[in-house]
């Protein structure tokens, strides 16, 4: 394309800057428009914190109430592992993956099942 073109056309084209011309083009992007004397730091700060949140965490299990159905299943069936609970909550009309379900079990330190059946017990039995 470049040996098509005219001589002066060439020269446009293929025009290096010199370093004087680069650090100028470079320094005019570093800076604010308009705004001499101030600061980056200060047009962050009069914008606000970055770290506002424009939207509270939401938790799906928590909106389910799936650790009190969780918690019921495992009273009920306290052999039942993590894929059988999913199942049976999907009939109860809540989705939650093996991997949640797990991480409630672990929260509630019900992730093994002779841990189950131990708290499986001391549920149904009736306190004095």
């Amino acid at each position: 394309m470049v040996d098509s073109l005219k001589d002066n056309e060439r020269s446009i084209v293929v025009r290096r800057l010199t370093m004087a011309e680069l650090a100028e083009i470079l320094d005019s992007v570093g800076k604010p428009s308009g705004k001499e004397g101030v600061s980056r730091f200060d047009l962050l700060e009069s914008k606000g914190p970055l770290t506002t949140r424009t939207r509270e965490h939401f938790s799906k299990t928590a909106a389910l109430g799936a650790t009190e159905k969780i918690l019921a299943l495992v009273a009920q069936y306290p052999e039942c592992g993590t894929k059988k609970l999913a199942d049976s909550l999907v009939l109860q009309g809540v989705s939650l993956s093996r991997q949640a379900i797990h991480t409630i079990l672990v929260k509630h330190n019900l992730n093994r099942a002779s841990m189950r059946k131990t708290w499986s017990k001391n549920q149904k039995e009736p306190k004095p």
